[in-house]
């Protein structure tokens, strides 16, 4: 970076230093001038403080070669994500000093009315007071990163807008561009791409790289030619075939046609237990779509350690549109999901050359929508109360469950909702003593007495909104027209499967489902599909493309692990400063921070073809023949399978990643915490 790239605007920064230290705090604090029309003390030291170390920032700026804590993305433009991801480390650790810093200030400026002695400039001819950054020469191995960051500092800085006005239009009024994740994200794609276009490697790889290979392959290949391979509506009508079978051995209790679908088709009486069990159990355990009751493993936290690391719970409605939507934009939203659900049954319909009534569809749909409101505000409790987790856990036997919620099949709802994974329902169904942990038990038995009262809802209302929920989730699979292809995506979270176990922020799904003109478009959505269908075997990829060696391994760790390593050091001195603490207390959080595990990069186990290969046996995708629908289906079949499977891993696991590490991200496993 050269010299004038620095200080291209210091006159503008030295203006604004000069006037923030001629303020006089002290009198401006006592006097009746409100904080809404000046800078307040801590605004002094906050905004004059990151001005002169963001200068400091670009200076010193020596990028490592990791982004992340997870897995990374390497090159030229990554570089920049480091120094975004550094700045914001420093920012960090300026927010934990301003409360110190607003005191020394206060201490210093007390010492100092008694001093008559002026303290002398370091840099006399420098408006900011800090020395002149020396200037790289452009041989060096570190000058394309200096540069990038300085070209995307001042790219963003807009000079025209005066900082003690508005700082943050000053710093970032001229951003432009994606975001640093979105970029990193992009660059993973590009990179897993090629890796998996390479065929001698593909070739030469376990057989978990060749079946994500493969599932890349052919998933471009349908993205080119979407709407026509999607015209008979074929992978949607499979879903609602599926459940329309019902339970072979209560064929009479469990079979209920489509009727917002089939419309001549009259209304059965409203589902019995065993009913009421397969309709939200089959949905939830073969096609990963939960409705009334949300089944799913977690860290049983109450006993980490123990032979039952992981737990079975029993939670709220998963409604269509997620919960805040309805506290909080129901206004908004409540035409535009109708609306949704018009489009796609009219869609799914147009596939299957039938032509539904359009006032009965509107009526139904208007039901529906009526239904995922009710199961949000009446049975389903707030965010702000659920944090206190104490009171969702709540043991119960199957007995119990059966005793407690009659009107549903607990014997019915347990093997359906586990779907594939035999050897975990043979656990549960053999031990009458196994503890579900029901979250929100008060809700429960709203909804347990809700049922079979028609005037709340009716048998036809309850069928729709079941089928519905499965049609919404697999509704990229139908050939819509370009010009809707964004639909209802805009609020649209993509769920972890069913039984997976979730961590602190949900990843929002970066692909789209849909028709592509462009190859490279095509080729770099599906990419990012293996990120979260086949997590594992796509990190296997992406890592032998950056870190094909052991060197190159253990060196991004490295350099993640201290910056780690540095966030708890300031994470302990904040401790240090806390006097409302007791010691007894702080003695509970250093032991925390003592015993934190640190994931970084991948799983060890991904690069141990013996590992590796265990891990995806019961994958049953076929290199070189399946087509994509198929192994979207037995994807999906695999990931809710190893899912269920931690309820007999024992003990929680805490180097288990607990997302897909080729995303650009770090989080915090707050169900890990022991």
């Amino acid at each position: 970076m050269t010299t004038w790239e620095v200080t291209t605007h210091q006159n503008k920064l030295g203006d604004y230093y000069n006037r923030a230290e001629r303020l006089d705090w002290n009198n401006f604090a006592s006097s009746d001038v409100s904080r809404q029309n000046a800078p307040s003390d801590d605004f002094h030291c906050d905004a004059t403080g990151y001005l002169r170390r963001l200068l400091r920032l670009i200076k010193l700026f020596q990028p490592p070669t990791s982004t992340r804590l997870v897995v990374m993305g390497k090159g030229g433009v990554l570089k920049v994500v480091v120094g975004i991801v550094l700045l914001l480390i420093v920012l960090a650790t300026l927010g934990i000093s301003i409360a110190i810093l607003v005191e020394v200030i206060n201490i210093n400026n007390k010492s100092n009315n008694n001093n008559t002695n002026p303290v002398n400039p370091v840099n006399p001819g420098n408006g900011l007071n800090i020395e002149a950054p020396k200037p790289i020469d452009p041989g060096n191995d570190k000058y394309s990163g200096y540069r990038t960051a300085s070209a995307l500092f001042k790219a963003s800085l807009n000079t025209t807008i005066d900082p003690c006005n508005d700082f943050y239009k000053y710093t970032c009024g001229n951003f432009a561009g994606d975001m640093s994740f979105d970029v990193s994200d992009t660059n993973n794609a590009i990179a897993m791409a090629n890796q998996m276009g390479n065929a001698s490697y593909v070739d030469a790889s376990p057989d978990p790289v060749k079946q994500v290979a493969w599932y890349y392959q052919k998933c471009s290949m349908a993205r080119m030619n979407w709407n026509s391979v999607n015209s008979n509506g074929k992978f949607v009508m499979d879903a609602i075939n599926r459940i329309a079978k019902g339970e072979p051995d209560f064929l009479n209790q469990t079979q209920f046609p489509f009727y917002m679908f089939y419309q001549d088709q009259k209304p059965k009486d409203f589902p019995d237990r065993v009913g009421m069990g397969y309709l939200l159990g089959y949905p939830a355990g073969f096609e990963g779509v939960a409705n009334l009751v949300t089944p799913y493993v977690d860290t049983n936290w109450k006993d980490p350690h123990g032979s039952q690391g992981y737990a079975y719970y029993i939670d709220q409605p998963s409604t269509l549109l997620p919960y805040t939507y309805h506290v909080k934009a129901w206004g908004i939203y409540q035409q535009a999901l109708t609306n949704s659900v018009v489009a796609t049954m009219n869609l799914l319909a147009k596939t299957q050359n039938k032509t539904l009534d359009q006032k009965t569809l509107l009526q139904d749909a208007t039901d529906i929508v009526a239904f995922d409101h009710l199961l949000a505000l009446t049975y389903s409790t707030d965010d702000t109360t659920r944090r206190q987790s104490e009171r969702s856990y709540n043991p119960m036997t199957i007995g119990q469950l059966s005793k407690t919620y009659p009107k549903i099949s607990w014997h019915t709802f347990i093997p359906e909702a586990t779907g594939t994974a035999q050897n975990v329902l043979n656990k549960l169904l053999n031990d009458p003593t196994y503890k579900y942990i029901v979250m929100e038990p008060v809700k429960l038995q709203m909804l347990n007495d809700m049922l079979g009262n028609t005037t709340i809802v009716s048998a036809r209302t309850l069928v729709n909104y079941v089928y519905y929920g499965v049609v919404a989730a697999n509704k990229d699979f139908l050939p819509w027209p370009k010009k809707n292809t964004a639909r209802m995506t805009d609020f649209r979270i993509a769920r972890p499967h069913i039984g997976r176990p979730r961590h602190i922020r949900p990843e929002k799904r970066r692909y789209e489902q849909r028709q592509f003109d462009d190859v490279t478009e095509s080729q770099l959505s599906c990419a990012q599909e293996t990120i979260f269908s086949l997590p594992y075997a796509n990190a296997r990829v992406f890592i032998d493309n950056i870190y094909p060696d052991d060197a190159s391994r253990a060196q991004i760790r490295e350099n993640v692990a201290k910056i780690a390593s540095s966030i708890l050091i300031g994470f302990r001195s904040m401790l240090d400063q806390l006097d409302w603490m007791t010691p007894a207390t702080k003695s509970g959080a250093y032991s925390k921070i003592d015993n934190l595990v640190k994931n970084i990069a991948y799983p060890d186990w991904i690069t141990n073809n013996t590992q590796f290969v265990d891990y995806h046996k019961a994958l049953n995708v076929q290199f070189n023949k399946d087509d994509y629908f198929t192994m979207v289906r037995n994807v999906q079949l695999f990931n809710a399978f190893k899912s269920w499977d931690a309820l007999v891993a024992g003990p929680t696991n805490r180097i288990d990643f607990n997302g897909p590490p080729g995303t650009t991200n770090a989080w915090y496993q707050v169900s890990k915490v022991q």
